[in-house]
This record gives C-alpha cells, sequence and structure tokens, in this order.
C-alpha cells in the first residue's frame, strides 16, 4: 500500500485550508487560547450515555475522554450545534469539497478509505451495518457500500451530502443527537 508523504497528497491546497479553518475557529477562543465557555455543551457518552469517563488527550483546547463504561472514545465538552452548523455551512467548507477534496476521491479512498476498513473489519467476519458521523465527501463509507455493508452517514456540508448522495449513500444532515433512525450498527 502506498505511504501518505504528506496532507497534500490528500488535500489539496492543505496550507490555506488550515490558516482558512483557523480563521473559522478563532471566533470560539479567548485571548488565552481557551475555548470560549458559551460556545461549548458537555455531552455524556454518545454510545452508553454514561457520564463518567477517564481524560485521554487534548488537541486545540478540545479534551478527548474516554467512557468508564464501554470505552469510547468522545470529544466534552464540544461546539454547540449552532457553532457546528455555522462552520460546516461556510462558503469556504463547501468551496474546499467541491473544489479540492472531491477531485481526488479514489486517491483518498485508497489510501484513507481502504486502510480504515481493513483495520474496522479485521476481527469482523459479517457484512452489516455502518453509521459515518461526519463522513465528509465519504472515502471511507464508500469503501463499506463496495463491500456490501448497509451504509448510513451523517454530514452537515451541502457540497459533501449532495456528492455523497450522487454515490447512492443513505445521509443524513441531522445532527447526532438528534438522529434516530431504527437499524442497530455493527460499526459507527
Amino acid at each position: 500500500m502506498n505511504k501518505i508523504i504528506n496532507a497534500s497528497d490528500v488535500k489539496p491546497n492543505f496550507e490555506k485550508v488550515k490558516v482558512e479553518w483557523s480563521r473559522l475557529l478563532s471566533q470560539y477562543y479567548d485571548d488565552k487560547g481557551e475555548i470560549k465557555k458559551q460556545f461549548l455543551i458537555d455531552v455524556f457518552c454518545p454510545f452508553c450515555n454514561q457520564k463518567y469517563f477517564k481524560d485521554e488527550f487534548s488537541i486545540s483546547g478540545f479534551r478527548h475522554v474516554t467512557c468508564e463504561d464501554c470505552k469510547t472514545v468522545y470529544v466534552t465538552p464540544r461546539l454547540n450545534n449552532k457553532c457546528i452548523d455555522k462552520l460546516y455551512s461556510a462558503d469556504y467548507y463547501s468551496e474546499m469539497y467541491i473544489k479540492s477534496m472531491i477531485p481526488v476521491f479514489e486517491k483518498r479512498k485508497k489510501l484513507i478509505g481502504e486502510s480504515k476498513y481493513n483495520y474496522i473489519i479485521k476481527n469482523y467476519n459479517n457484512i452489516g451495518s455502518v453509521l459515518d458521523i461526519g463522513c465528509g465527501i465519504g472515502e471511507v463509507i464508500d469503501v463499506f457500500k463496495d463491500h456490501n455493508w448497509d451504509c448510513h452517514a451523517i454530514e452537515f456540508n451541502p457540497g459533501a451530502v449532495k456528492w455523497l448522495r450522487s454515490k447512492d449513500i443513505n445521509v443524513s444532515t441531522t445532527h447526532f443527537d438528534d438522529f434516530k433512525i431504527n437499524i442497530q450498527f455493527d460499526v459507527i
């Protein structure tokens, strides 16, 4: 398998994207580089709803924790839904998907999607159902689809949603907290 040498292999204009993403996120930080509390919400484990967790690590002020019961890793507190909607509907974000990510979809699918698929299924012998939360252009979920899984996704970005639907992926634009479906997923 080819190794990813640098981000530009799968994210064209990566430096421009990082600068713009930092600009968009900057409105949520104070002068000390801390995320402003009014933009955050505490969340319980998205899998088992347990409120007890162990701190793992922090990236850009976002605390990643592990649920003490089911061992799911998740972020809490996280940006509230209003902030998420604003970030992922920004013109920049749509343009990034349409002009940058989609043209390298097959490369991303081969380098990212196939390796994640192979990692996930190495201990799973059956075809099942999968939910990809925040799947972007779907380089991972599309590999599951190629292997005849029942594929579902949650994505907000209009450009990405249009692309996913053109690939016959079941996509919801509902926030994860509000997502309701009568399917018990094998992989999330």
